[in-house]
This record gives structure tokens, C-alpha cells and sequence, in this order.
């Protein structure tokens, strides 16, 4: 399990390898449990590290998945260094969101970027986009620790219906689920902890 020091102790051995093997520069936009671990507003574990993206140097946005296979390689050398599954850090998630342009531009604006060595900097996701990204996985998967999360995002009045209108824009649900979906989250909520 990865908490927050050893979130940032497997990032640093990461960059510290990608330094001492001169690889290209890499920037990573981080979302889920890590991004939440990273900025603090969880205290718990995770068992991965999920890409939403990859930024250029130039900041734009690119698709997490692919990864560089040099990097996937890193990953997986770490991975048998320090006993975690081979896919510790993956790009599952930006498959499952079908594109950066879902996320309104604000979210990136809202990053929290560390630098791990001089080649590997990582943007952890923070406030509204965590909150759509929660409120989403609540309505799909809906496991303990996606409520969990949601409640220590703490979002306000308006950001549960802004956030449904958000997902029936991106085809996420159907117009006609938005009054049970908006009851769900509100529902989790308020849920006794």
C-alpha cells in the first residue's frame, strides 16, 4: 500500500532513476487516491498512482495513455525494487474518461505540481476536478473509499449540481438521471462517517 511518505519516496526513487539514466523529461497530471494523499486532503492509502494525463513542457495537455515504454519500464523495475504491483503507476483512468477536453479548463488550473529529481514533475489534481472525478465514480463503481473521498472533498451547495450538469454534458449519464444522481451524492454526502 502506498501512503503519503511513500508516495513521495517511490516518486523521488523514480526521478532519482530517471536522472542517474538521463531519460527525457516527463510530466505527469496525477488524479484519484494519490492526487488526495499528495495534497492532503486524505490520510489513507492507495495501491497506485493514476495518470489522468501528461503535460508538455510547453503546459499543454496531452492523453496519460500511452506512457513512454522507457518509462513503463522504469515503473516496473521499481515495482520488483520495492515489492508493488507491476502497474503502480498506470494511465487506466485516462482511458476511462474519454478525453481531456471533459474536464472544464478551470480543473487544470488547480493543479499542485512537485518536482521528483530534475526530469520527473508530477501535478496532483485538486479541488473541483476531484470532486467531478469522485462524484463520477460514486455513480459507476461506487466503492467505501469513493464516498470517503468525496465527503473530505467537502463539496459546497452548488458544486453537486454543477458537477451532474457536468456529466450529463459529457454523456456520462442520461438527462433523466440527474434528479436520482444529484439525491445519490447528496445522500453520500451526508453520511455518517
Amino acid at each position: 500500500m502506498i501512503g503519503s511518505e511513500r508516495l513521495r519516496s517511490l516518486l523521488k526513487l523514480t526521478g532519482g532513476l530517471m536522472d542517474a539514466e538521463k531519460t527525457p523529461e516527463l510530466r505527469l497530471v496525477v488524479s484519484g487516491g494519490a492526487a488526495l494523499i499528495a495534497t492532503g486532503v486524505i490520510d489513507r492509502s492507495t495501491i497506485d498512482i493514476d495518470v489522468f494525463a501528461q503535460r508538455e513542457l510547453e503546459g499543454d495537455l496531452v492523453p496519460g495513455n500511452p506512457l513512454p515504454g522507457w518509462f513503463l519500464d522504469l515503473v516496473r523495475r521499481v515495482a520488483e525494487i520495492e515489492k508493488l504491483p507491476r502497474k503502480w503507476i498506470n494511465a487506466d483512468t485516462s482511458l476511462v474518461m474519454n478525453g481531456l477536453e471533459m474536464l472544464p479548463a478551470e480543473c487544470y488550473r488547480d493543479l499542485h505540481e512537485e518536482e521528483f529529481g530534475t526530469r520527473l514533475r508530477v501535478c496532483f489534481l485538486q479541488g473541483k476536478a476531484q470532486i467531478y472525478l469522485k462524484a463520477y465514480a460514486i455513480l459507476g463503481r461506487d466503492e467505501p473509499r469513493d464516498s470517503a473521498d468525496f465527503r473530505a472533498l467537502q463539496p459546497g451547495p452548488g458544486d453537486i449540481t454543477q458537477t451532474v450538469d457536468w456529466m450529463i454534458e459529457n454523456d456520462l449519464i442520461a438527462r433523466s438521471a440527474a434528479s436520482s444522481a444529484e439525491e445519490k451524492l447528496n445522500r453520500v454526502l451526508h453520511e455518517q462517517r
